[in-house]
């Protein structure tokens, strides 16, 4: 064995000396402003579920059709780690490093101890997946849960595993489908990656039975969900064919220089080049070692099928859905990444330029992380926080706040227990009594920006009431969009540019 030279010797040997750095960067580099921004919508939906007894947790998520086993961590989480920003986004932080380490043990059968070493530290400095691993919602723990279940089914296919590890990857697969239904993809990979699988003739009946057994573990769950979703989903036309390709196109986007970076600002531009670069060199280098099965062959099958899914799925959300819902597909762009930048087979100056402008991309893409900046999908910096400390200094006891639910003005608002009304504009025929109560003096209406969505709430409504209570004093907006992000909106996806994510008005009663 090569003698080890810390800090002399080859970046990425051994991988059993810098995999424990790898993590401990990507601990403190995830802690680093944690706090930051205030949370978003889908983590306020976790806060409050948090606070739940058991039996009406069970029946939100039964009823929502959202998979159980996050927010059953999280509430044992909460109470350790308290329900403020950082206990909420602590545990969904320690398993984004645990998926670091858990991809260098699930890619070490089939890769060398350097390549699965760079592939782990491909995946910690990503702030792309970072994004997502310090969000209080479920992404990083079905990375790391995923991960798991792919490193025993790696095993069994090459041989490596014991019988009874089948037993262990149906329960794996079991606990990932409870923390995503879409990395069910993921375990119908396997099945393609065993039925191709010439020289195992057996594996694809043992994956067929670890499936089922998977099944069954799922399946009492399922017949809850089943039971208690008796209202309709909401949702629209699914994604229209040139959102099939958005889909992938953001997505390679996020992959290469990262969805904190502008593509059309020159570090967007050199992340996107060199990222490519790289994964079209790892993806040649894979086949010619072999690697294609093992590492192709599932990522683009589960890539493919959650393409689908999500494509066929109303448009609840826009193309954008696409990044961390697949979150745990990223080890897989990081396998093939770590190979691009250490194949021999290229040209070492062009592949060592390209791995350093991708870090060099990365480098910027924290720095936005940071300074909350450059966000493609600014849905993450709602400033729900910001308004809300400014109201509760400047609304009085007899005043109304009028804010959507989304804006997550209305979660800060009660958990610093406002005095004045707080009202809800779904109904605004149902607005118009309650502003006529005697004690309400001044409104403020606190209007989130919005895209085309199919929850888009009837801002013109609500203007239209007020217009007929009283009159605007003021405004003013937080959140001012990037002008060339505006501009890039309107013109290739004719949505409209909003300048800022959030309008504070503030109308007083005609007396």
């Amino acid at each position: 064995m090569t003698k080890t030279r810390f800090g002399l010797g080859p970046v990425f040997f051994p991988g059993r000396l810098w995999l424990p750095i790898a993590c401990a960067l990507a601990l403190v580099a995830g802690l680093v402003r944690l706090d930051r921004p205030g949370l978003w919508i889908d983590e306020i939906y976790t806060a409050r579920w948090t606070h739940l007894p058991w039996r009406e947790l069970f029946g939100t998520l039964r009823v929502g059709m959202h998979p159980p086993l996050y927010f059953m961590l999280e509430r044992l989480a909460v109470g350790l780690t308290g329900d403020g920003e950082i206990g909420l986004r602590l545990l969904s932080l320690l398993a984004g490093v645990g998926a670091v380490a858990i991809t260098f043990w699930a890619f070490r059968p089939v890769l060398n101890e350097r390549a699965a070493a760079a592939t782990a530290w491909f995946l910690a400095v990503s702030p792309q997946f970072f994004l997502y691993a310090r969000m209080a919602c479920y992404y990083a723990l079905a990375t790391l849960v995923a991960m798991l279940a792919h490193g025993l089914f790696v095993r069994l296919a090459v041989k490596r595993g014991r019988p009874r590890s089948w037993a262990l990857y149906a329960l794996a697969a079991a606990l990932m489908v409870l923390t995503s239904y879409l990395t069910a993809c993921l375990l119908l990979a396997h099945g393609v990656w065993a039925m191709f699988a010439r020289r195992r003739p057996g594996l694809w009946w043992r994956w067929l039975g670890a499936t089922a057994g998977a099944v069954v573990l799922v399946a009492p769950w399922l017949l809850m969900m089943r039971a208690g979703a008796h209202a309709p989903l909401r949702g629209g036309s699914s994604a229209r064919p040139a959102e099939w390709l958005l889909l992938l196109g953001f997505d390679l986007h996020a992959l290469t220089a990262s969805e904190v970076l502008f593509p059309w600002e020159p570090l967007g531009v050199f992340g996107l080049l060199c990222g490519s670069w790289l994964i079209l060199a790892g993806g040649i280098a894979a086949v010619r070692r072999g690697l294609g099965r093992s590492v192709l062959l599932p990522a683009l099958a589960a890539l493919a099928l959650s393409w689908v899914i999500v494509s066929v799925l109303p448009r609840q959300t826009p193309f954008v859905a696409l990044p961390p819902r697949t979150l745990f597909l990223w080890p897989f762009a990081a396998v093939v990444m770590a190979l691009g930048a250490l194949d021999p087979a290229q040209h070492k100056p062009l592949r060592w330029a390209a791995t350093l402008g991708l870090m060099l991309a990365w480098a910027g893409g924290w720095l936005h992380l940071y300074r909350q900046e450059h966000y493609l999908n600014p849905i993450y910096l709602t400033p729900g926080r910001e308004v809300a400390q400014d109201l509760l200094r400047e609304a009085a006891a007899g005043d109304a706040v009028i804010s959507d639910d989304d804006s997550g003005t209305n979660y800060y608002l009660a958990r610093a227990g406002a005095t004045f009304a707080l009202l809800e504009p779904r109904d605004p025929a149902a607005l118009r009594p309650a502003l006529e109560a005697a004690h309400i003096r001044q409104a403020w209406w606190v209007k989130l920006s919005r895209d085309r969505s199919v929850y888009g709430r009837p801002n013109a409504a609500i203007d239209s009431v007020l217009a007929g209570w009283g009159a605007r004093v003021d405004s003013r907006g937080y959140l001012e969009i990037d002008s060339r992000y505006r501009a890039v909106k309107r013109a290739a996806l004719g949505m409209p540019g909003y300048q800022y994510r959030v309008v504070v008005e503030r109308w007083r009663r005609a007396e």
